[in-house]
């Protein structure tokens, strides 16, 4: 497949040489940018436009120049002559950037004004228009000058709120675009997302969609401004857009590219998100992070939705698409017959729902939402639970705010708020919709319908009144199966519950009769035949070849030699898998690169000589840094966590990178260290308790760990093709011990490169391609793969071990040959 060419301006602004540097006196600090932003807004002004030789770019707030001059020297670098044209109300703001735009555009003027009570020398002029208008700005102190201003014919579309002036300043925006241009002037605003939404903006909304003016809508991550942590999008407007997109709009979504600098203490956006905005502009290209969707699906409309056949009473709110149809119904409530009243003048609402995240919702199940099964208004429970009370009510679910508290259909005695539910029992059983909403899947769906139905930027949560309470149930999103197959469910999930409880008194048993204990445990043996032979087929081909090593081994001393290698292999391959996650951020990886060189040179260990401990220390900091950021309050944070993991579910990288894990391999590195360099003279019973005791450290590790790896299978990368703007490729699944690997197909944001190795879910939009320290190299004698491990390095080049049973138990690469990529972890003379 081609490679796209990107345009000479785009490396050069990735790397900030593009920008110049800050340098605003402490009286126009105020009136700074931020270097995302300004790229941003570049990339948002530049791509996919065809522009004349001689270009008039304008920012008419233009604060300290940051944003102009970032913008004119990209187009002077693919040989533009850039007018470079700023005004701005502070006069020393004006000054600092007019210093600041000369050197970056072949002209430059700098006006001192105000855009809101004044017309400029430059009405109708912009080819390129870039802004950041002050947020939240009341005008109310300009109200006779903005007055005056409808007089001469400006702001026709309304004035809105006099707390906020974002529209007015859009409206000039449009004011100043050059009109009948072959390419099409286009400006670019940063707006809050009170401006999506608010009442007094639907005016200029419509006409924005109406007139065919919006080209896109962009979110980005909180945080990336100077001076305040107000969430903002990236506005579009186009006077007259390209045949392929006229009546439709771009929507894209950076949230997940964040990253940190300056060791955490400030935002900004990755590269990759960069390359995301240029690419969904550029080539109208759609991907997991971006759509394109007609200018009809902003028109929206309020309306109250119903079960058929029941009362107005259980009756909610909802906002439709204008156009909305049974088939939108259907598709939003599934197999539950739902009944549609709109009503109210439509309007335009710009904020679309770009989250993408996986559910089981989206597995072959029918889907609803959970509105649409309950048979009466949900309620907050008491804070104290009155159980003979509550066993005289029609209450058969109880449903925590919180996602982290398990859903039950017995009442629930918790800290925080918990709704108490009747679930129509003949659509879904409340058991298995219980037993569904516990489920990974289950408690992302509760995650994000919290999200969606909060109220709030900062401080996001739900009111307990009726209509918020509504609002909430009707943004969980649960799958409804056939009652043959809740009832197969539920009823299995009871056995395993009653499994659990046999365990529990046998536990106690074990205590209370200890001369029974080979008998209390005896009963559970079947459980456990084979059970880390059937744990291998979830695991990734690197560890699964290892731990079925183990198993196969006969000899006391091999299996002693083996059961070590195969938590070195497990170690490694976290480690490996870790390191190439946080290499995805360029920013995170110096911080965390850091600390943990610091910490392995104290403890006398090297990433040139791994070893188990090694690949703990390095698993001890990474993974407490995603937990850090999956766990944290900030969506933004999550966001960049799965965006940075392979579109892989919050649970899935919460049990990867669990406290219990490592605790799990701190032990195990322990014992090794205990017992290290005494194996050859140690008994054989004595070699067969350590193993016994390695082995049920295994134990416990499956059972911390699970099936999760399937969650972030490891796959190698086969042909790819791209259709209806969609790319898919080929890939083997690299799981389990057998091969040759199971052939799949994945949808992809970006190719990977054929042959390597990479982890990936279906779906995602930056397959994460695994380091080198862990390799595939194929047997040319039966055309299997065999696994290695980096182990160290030797001058120029690396040796590979492998934990697997092999021909070649270690093997020498050239070091150059290697994708290791690592510098923030390699010693200087290493790295380079």
């Amino acid at each position: 497949m081609a490679k796209l060419v990107e345009p000479q301006w785009l490396e050069p602004l990735l790397a900030g040489s593009l920008t110049p540097q800050q340098q605003a006196t402490d009286e126009a600090a105020a009136y700074r940018s931020t270097l995302s932003l300004a790229q941003a807004t570049t990339v948002a002004a530049l791509a996919g436009i065809n522009l004349n030789h001689r270009v008039q770019a304008v920012d008419p707030t233009v604060g300290t120049g940051m944003m102009l001059a970032t913008a004119a020297a990209a187009l002077q670098r693919t040989g533009h002559e850039v007018n470079a044209i700023g005004q701005d109300i502070n006069a020393v703001a004006a000054t600092a950037a007019a210093k600041k735009v000369e050197t970056s555009a072949s002209t430059c003027a700098i006006h001192f004004g105000d855009l809101l009570t004044e017309t400029t020398k430059f009405e109708g002029s912009a080819d390129l228009l870039v802004s950041e208008p002050p947020w939240g700005l009341s005008w109310h102190a300009q109200r006779d000058g903005v007055e005056k201003m409808v007089q001469r014919g400006h702001y026709d579309l309304g004035l809105g709120s006099q707390n906020d002036s974002s529209w007015l300043f859009v409206q000039r925006a449009l004011d100043l675009l050059r009109p009948g241009t072959d390419h099409g002037a286009r400006g670019v605003l940063l707006v809050t997302p009170q401006c999506l939404t608010d009442v007094p903006g639907r005016a200029i909304r419509k006409h924005l969609c109406q007139n065919d003016l919006l080209e896109a809508v962009v979110r980005l991550p909180e945080g990336l401004a100077a001076n305040t942590q107000i969430p903002l999008y990236l506005l579009l407007i186009r006077l007259e857009k390209p045949v392929a997109i006229r009546g439709k709009v771009h929507i894209i979504d950076l949230q997940p590219f964040l990253t940190t600098t300056g060791g955490g203490r400030s935002r900004a956006l990755r590269t990759e998100g960069l390359r995301v905005l240029w690419s969904s502009l550029a080539l109208s290209r759609p991907g997991p992070s971006n759509r394109i969707v007609p200018s009809e699906s902003f028109v929206r409309q309020q309306a109250t939705v119903r079960r058929e056949g029941t009362s107005t009473q259980r009756t909610w709110r909802i906002e439709a698409p204008r156009e909305s149809s049974g088939e939108w119904l259907r598709h939003r409530y599934g197999p539950v017959e739902m009944a549609l009243e709109r009503h109210g003048q439509s309007y335009v609402n710009l904020r679309l729902d770009l989250s993408g995240a996986r559910q089981a919702a989206s597995k072959p199940w029918r889907t609803t939402r959970l509105s649409a099964l309950l048979l009466t208004t949900p309620e907050v429970a008491a804070e104290r639970t009155d159980h003979a009370a509550v066993s005289k009510t029609n209450t058969n679910l109880w449903l925590p705010v919180n996602g982290e508290i398990d859903a039950s259909v017995t009442p629930i005695d918790a800290k925080s708020r918990v709704l108490q539910l009747v679930v129509d029992a003949e659509v879904c059983g409340p058991e298995f919709l219980a037993g569904w909403l516990n489920s990974t899947d289950g408690r992302e769906a509760r995650r994000l319908g919290l999200q969606n139905a909060s109220t709030g930027t900062t401080i996001r949560t739900v009111r307990s009144d009726r209509p918020s309470l509504w609002r909430l149930m009707d943004e969980i999103e649960v799958p409804v199966p056939e009652s043959e197959d809740q009832a197969r469910i539920s009823a299995s999930a009871l056995t395993l519950k009653r499994a659990e409880t046999a365990v529990q008194q046998a536990k106690a048993e074990l205590w209370t009769n200890p001369h029974r204990a080979e008998l209390v445990a005896a009963q559970f043996d079947p459980l456990f035949d084979q059970s880390l032979e059937r744990w291998s087929d979830s695991l990734p081909y690197p560890v699964a070849t290892a731990l079925w090593t183990l198993t196969s081994r006969r000899s006391v001393e091999a299996q002693h030699r083996q059961v070590f290698l195969t938590w070195e292999s497990y170690a490694g391959f976290l480690a490996a898998v870790l390191v190439s996650v946080a290499r995805q951020d360029a920013d995170l990886a110096e911080v965390e690169g850091r600390a943990i060189r610091r910490t392995l040179d104290e403890k006398h260990l090297s990433l040139e000589r791994a070893s188990l401990g090694t690949w703990t220390v390095i698993i001890e900091r990474l993974a407490s840094t995603f937990r850090r950021m999956l766990h944290s309050e900030d969506p933004d944070e999550g966001a960049r966590v799965q965006q940075l993991f392979g579109g892989a579910t919050p649970s899935t990288i919460g049990i990867l990178t669990a406290s219990r894990c490592v605790e799990l391999l701190r032990e195990a590195g322990s014992r090794r260290n205990t017992w290290s360099g005494h194996s050859g003279a140690a008994t054989e019973a004595a070699l067969t308790m350590q193993i016994d005791q390695m082995m049920s450290l295994l134990e416990d590790l499956r059972q911390a760990v699970g099936t999760a790896w399937t969650g972030l299978p490891l796959v190698r990368a086969g042909g790819g093709r791209r259709k209806g703007g969609e790319y898919t490729q080929d890939i083997e699944m690299v799981m389990g011990t057998s091969a040759p690997f199971r052939p799949e197909v994945l949808r992809v944001g970006e190719m990977m490169d054929e042959g390597e190795l990479y982890l990936a879910t279906d779906g995602c939009s930056e397959p994460v391609p695994l380091t080198h320290l862990v390799v595939l190299r194929s047997s040319p004698q039966d055309q299997l793969f065999s696994c290695y491990f980096f182990n160290r390095i030797n001058r120029s080049t690396a040796r590979l071990v492998s934990y697997q049973m092999t021909e070649a138990g270690e093997i020498e690469e050239p070091l150059a040959d290697l994708d290791l990529r690592i510098p923030w972890l390699l010693a200087p003379d290493a790295a380079s």
